[in-house]
């Protein structure tokens, strides 16, 4: 799969799917999470996606349970 129809799978998840994390992505893609963040940096650029920190995650329990720092949302 090229990175523009990657970008619009990853559109269309979080369309109907509301916002999600990189290895939610990953998984549902079928892509490794290094291919994902790639594209979701280049839609963050172009201002397609925002990126949202998960609450409580630097505080230690989210972060040693190997959750996302991050989720990702249509801007």
């Amino acid at each position: 799969m090229n990175a523009s129809k990657r970008e619009t799978v990853i559109v269309n998840f979080l369309e109907f799917e509301g916002p999600l994390s990189i290895r939610a992505l990953a998984a549902k893609t079928g892509c490794d999470q290094t291919t994902i963040g790639n594209d979701l940096n280049r839609l963050l650029e172009s201002g397609v996606v925002a990126r949202d920190e998960v609450e409580g995650w630097s505080h230690g329990t989210l972060r040693a349970a190997k959750r996302s720092r991050y989720v990702w949302r249509l801007a």
